[in-house]
């Protein structure tokens, strides 16, 4: 049930930042690691192949698109177009601002 999914990422994120909880979420969604993550650790066959910040991750892991979230896909497609959109690595704060305008 997505409504209910982001409902619950909803309140382990609040528990996180009004109570200064460390929450150790394991997923195969990058969406969610993008929106709710201040680290990501990318695991492949059991090696840790990319440790850091979402929008470093993230930008990292640009060759495999299939990986990545739907707002990372895009601005790598209009930089290939030629447009000017943030160079990286991405900043989170602006890519979330973007996010709010789509």
């Amino acid at each position: 049930d997505p409504e209910g999914r982001r409902e619950l990422l909803q309140i382990i994120d609040l528990l996180h930042r009004e109570a200064g909880i460390t929450i150790v979420m394991v997923s195969h969604d990058a969406e969610s690691a993008w929106q709710y993550a201040d680290r990501v650790i990318y695991i492949e066959e059991g090696t840790i192949k990319k440790c850091g910040r979402p929008d470093y991750v993230f930008y990292e892991m640009r060759n495999e698109r299939e990986l990545l979230p739907v707002i990372m896909q895009l601005l790598i497609r209009l930089r290939e177009l030629g447009l000017p959109v943030t160079p990286a690595p991405l900043q989170l704060d602006g890519i979330r601002e973007i996010e709010r305008c789509l």
